[in-house]
């Protein structure tokens, strides 16, 4: 038995063996040594800057894209055209024109005003609308994007030298919560910084940052957390029954073959071609200094804010505004109304923005419904409010953890407090809720700003 499993195991051995005749079999470590990866002929090895166009223009398309940028009714007749696409949406597609125009401004105060963050339920239309408005800028002025992860903002265009974020606008598409509240994509929407550091394969290297772009993106829950608050604005999409009648009716259209075939989008893109990065001035903003009073430091973002949306609304309008003496494009009173029209659309930072735990929701309830325990004045105004002991006693639970959610709160702006003087230890907090629901009271008309009729019709003839 052994000397026939010996006889099978050597023919077994034999078999395996190749014979001299027999071709050595192509493996790739034989035949790929020393080549080069083979590229797709049908894909590009590098998607570079450079191989984006802007698009050419004949002299009928430059005349009527230059007639477009002197229309009075310019804001109004580009949205027109996007809503040949987009059913409804008018305060949307105002907001995406307004912070995209930001990219044309060339001083801004804070390079973070320009960014939109479009939030809805599920299939509501968000990434459509957002895929319709990049439409009307070329490809050589967007950048459209989908999921990205946080790193990949930091590679994008990495290898182009002379790329250059700014008059860029950059879509992001359906970004997760994860890459929105990231610390690489806080420091790329703030745009303080010039170069990042970048880990790639192991090796650590200094990426040079060039410039920001207006960045517009959609998410279904925009969970941020409170430093990305005041780096992104948040606007909503219409949910009523009534959109979605105007949807209905869209789709029906063009299934029926109803609906126009031919959109004046190449006359937007033409128009974007032409306008220029400008630096811009708003010689009467200090009128409106006096409707961001308050203690939130959240007032000094919006205020910013609110004069960069009325210096990009000049800068969109640069076909139809005065320069002063240095080049610098003079904001008029139509830029206050378009520019207050977008502000009071933004969505206001509420407690939906976030997911508040049980006890954050108990001492919000308390704090705006219950009774309180601290009716006094303090430096002659009037306090009311509650003690953290009272709170704690209220929704019965353990002081260490209502101390731990009113600092959660307070961090997040939703509870403010006062310090009530105690003759027999330290002073005593006096928690309150901070109503966030209230906006800026800005005057529906630009006279109003003013004090008297001499004052205000020295601004007109200044920027008339």
């Amino acid at each position: 038995m052994n000397a026939k499993h010996d006889k099978r195991t050597k023919q077994h051995k034999q078999a395996k063996r190749p014979s001299p005749s027999r071709p050595r079999a192509r493996t790739w470590a034989n035949t790929n040594v020393g080549r080069k990866p083979a590229v797709r002929k049908n894909k590009p090895a590098h998607d570079g800057w450079a191989s984006r166009k802007p698009p050419s223009l004949t002299r009928q398309r430059v005349k009527e894209a230059q007639d477009f940028a002197k229309d009075e009714n310019l804001l109004d007749r580009y949205i027109e055209i996007v809503q040949q696409r987009v059913a409804g949406e008018e305060q949307i597609i105002r907001a995406c024109i307004l912070v995209a125009a930001g990219r044309l401004v060339a001083n801004p105060e804070n390079d973070a005003s320009f960014n939109l963050c479009l939030e809805s339920a599920s299939s509501a239309g968000k990434s459509f609308v957002i895929k319709s408005f990049a439409h009307t800028l070329p490809t050589s002025l967007r950048i459209q994007v989908g999921k990205a992860s946080p790193t990949a903002l930091g590679y994008l265009f990495r290898n182009d030298s002379e790329f250059t974020w700014d008059g860029k606008l950059l879509c992001l598409n359906d970004i997760p919560c994860s890459t929105l509240n990231s610390d690489t994509t806080k420091v790329f929407l703030s745009g303080e910084i010039e170069e990042q550091a970048i880990t790639k394969d192991g090796q650590s290297s200094l990426e040079h940052l060039n410039g920001k772009p207006a960045v517009i993106m959609s998410t279904t829950n925009a969970g941020l957390r409170s430093e990305n608050i005041r780096r992104v604005s948040i606007i909503k999409l219409d949910e009523s029954e009534e959109q979605t009648g105007r949807i209905l009716h869209r789709i029906a259209e063009r299934k029926a073959g109803k609906a126009s075939k031919t959109d004046d989008f190449e006359l937007l893109q033409a128009f974007n071609v032409l306008l220029k990065r400008v630096p811009v001035v708003v010689p009467w903003i200090e009128k409106c200094e006096k409707y961001f009073e308050g203690a939130s430091m959240r007032v000094r973002t919006d205020f910013g804010r609110f004069g960069d949306y009325i210096a990009a609304s000049a800068a969109f309008h640069q076909y139809q505004r005065r320069k002063d003496s240095a080049g610098r494009i003079i904001a008029n009173a139509r830029d206050y109304s378009i520019a207050r029209r977008v502000f009071r659309s933004l969505r206001v930072i509420s407690e939906t923005t976030y997911s508040l735990s049980g006890p954050a929701k108990d001492l919000m309830a308390e704090l705006r419904e219950g009774t309180p325990d601290v009716n006094t004045k303090i430096d002659g105004k009037p306090v009311v409010g509650f003690t953290q002991g009272a709170l704690a006693a209220l929704t019965n639970r353990d002081t260490s953890l209502v101390s731990r959610t009113l600092k959660w709160l307070f961090d997040k702006e939703f509870v403010v407090y006062t310090r009530k003087p105690n003759p027999f230890g330290p002073p005593t907090q006096v928690w309150q809720h901070n109503d966030r629901t209230v906006r800026y009271n800005l005057p529906t008309e630009f006279i109003q700003l003013f004090e008297d009729t001499h004052e205000f019709l020295g601004i007109v003839k200044q920027v008339k």
